[in-house]
């Protein structure tokens, strides 16, 4: 069994997991999509050598912001890190706000056949010419069921929808009865860290603060200068100051417009994590990390007792 504690950004995933691993012999797979990314530290809220108090984190720093990072290569690896942590008799934990990655190893990866360069150069040029909300209108004609999952405001999701319909000539729900095949074979107890929307918004605003105060225009104007591919170019925190650097630092850092997307995105993370019903919520709002971090403890042991007595299903509370 291994555990998995998700959740919006913000709440204190990192530190109820760093405690969490202290009390149960553990090490922490990390499921954040730029955390893997070297240099990308203060804008991921990256855990410090300091803060992970010699509790081992795997999945972390593992490519070049110029490399576009995937959920394949997310999946084969977390898979592994989980592996090696239960060879050596640890317990593992998987922690982290990035749906999909998460999703990945649980529920299984999509196996497709990727567009052709053609096909993406086709599409990527009449999202240039006629905007992404034609290209949404397209998705919805052509897989109404997708459309009413993916965020039609966003053009690298919608465009991504379409490329697999096309390139598979079939629906996004037909190519995702054939991933179930493809999910970790372990069973696992996953906890949601949640709160209210205020809560989390003054979470946020703090933190986005804290990032600015401690660096994170500098550390955006090195990635510029470095390199950056298309997956780190749009990163929260980072999108908006590579556009004001670009600007030429006209006027106000954007911390505004930073908090603004980072809230944005945070309530997406809710709505993802609530389609997860076997999820043991966590109210942050009435639990500091220690406290999160002892009722997980307690629950593990509950689920553990019960697997070993016959329990069943994958060993949720």
């Amino acid at each position: 069994m291994y555990i998995i504690i998700c959740g919006p950004t913000a709440l204190g995933k990192s530190e109820a997991a760093v405690i969490l691993a202290e009390k149960t012999g553990g090490e922490v797979v990390s499921a954040d999509s730029m955390q893997v990314y070297r240099g990308m530290d203060i804008g991921t809220s990256k855990i410090t050598t300091a803060e992970s108090r010699g509790i081992k984190h795997h999945m972390i720093d593992i490519a070049d912001p110029s490399e576009n990072f995937t959920v394949a290569r997310y999946k084969k690896g977390a898979e592994e890190a989980l592996d090696s942590i239960k060879a050596a008799g640890k317990t593992a934990i998987m922690a982290g706000g990035t749906g999909l990655y998460i999703n990945s190893v649980i529920r299984g990866l999509m196996e497709a056949a990727e567009p052709s360069p053609e096909l993406r150069l086709k599409l990527r040029k009449e999202q240039e010419d006629r905007g992404t909300e034609y290209m949404a209108d397209m998705l919805k004609e052509k897989d109404p069921e997708a459309a009413g999952l993916v965020d039609l405001k966003n053009g690298r999701r919608v465009i991504r929808a379409l490329e697999l319909i096309l390139a598979n000539n079939m629906k996004l729900s037909e190519l995702r009865q054939k991933t179930g095949g493809t999910a970790y074979n372990d069973r696992y107890i996953i906890f949601f860290l949640s709160a209210g929307r205020e809560y989390i918004y003054a979470r946020v605003n703090a933190r986005v603060d804290k990032m600015m105060k401690n660096g994170l225009p500098e550390e955006a104007e090195r990635l510029l200068e470095n390199g950056v591919g298309e997956t780190a170019r749009h990163a929260i925190g980072y999108k908006e100051l590579f556009e004001y650097i670009r600007a030429g630092k006209r006027g106000p850092l954007p911390a505004d417009a930073v908090k603004k997307a980072t809230r944005a995105y945070a309530l997406r993370q809710l709505t993802w994590f609530k389609r997860y019903k076997d999820a043991v919520q966590v109210d942050m709002e009435k639990n500091s990390p220690l406290q999160a971090a002892l009722f997980m403890e307690e629950a593990v042991k509950a689920a553990l007792n019960e697997a070993c007595g016959g329990g069943d299903d994958n060993g949720a509370a």
